[in-house]
């Protein structure tokens, strides 16, 4: 499967050039997938993406920015989801909480909740809501952040 292709690691590749001189990666992702499977495995290529800028002796500075249809994945409740990716809900929960204790700051848009009529209430506690997500992704573009974008 395409999980066991992103988790082989028993090749070993030389530093990539674009890395050379970097002491820290930092990176805002643009988060909006609206399937649970897809999501989840977004999540993963997160932590992947994390993982591998470490073993290069880079640090990485990451910022994930939920809005669209990712943001009913970010709640409490299973009222806002299908019946149908309710059985991936808490895998793709547990992967916000490895990001969250890695220091990764997850910023749930607010503009999106008001669209998708969920209750900012609902939101998990480790999620930051922001006004509007736009404006954050820009924030973090003009800061240096460089934009990694998963549909």
């Amino acid at each position: 499967t395409l999980t066991a292709i992103l988790l082989f690691t028993g090749i070993s590749y030389a530093e990539p050039p674009s890395l050379k001189g970097l002491k820290q990666a930092p990176f805002v992702v643009d988060l909006n997938q609206g399937s649970g499977e897809v999501l989840a495995l977004r999540l993963k290529l997160i932590l992947r993406t994390m993982d591998d800028l470490e073993a290069e002796g880079v640090e990485p500075m990451t910022v994930v920015a939920v809005r669209g249809q990712a943001s009913r994945f970010m709640t409490v409740t299973d009222r806002y989801i299908s019946s149908e990716d309710r059985a991936v809900k808490p895998e793709i929960y547990a992967l916000i909480k490895k990001l969250t204790d890695r220091g990764v700051r997850i910023e749930q848009c607010n503009i999106a909740l008001g669209l998708l009529k969920i209750d900012p209430a609902d939101v998990h506690k480790e999620l930051h809501v922001v006004k509007n997500g736009y404006v954050s992704l820009i924030g973090w573009q003009d800061q240096g952040y460089a934009i990694l974008p998963m549909e």
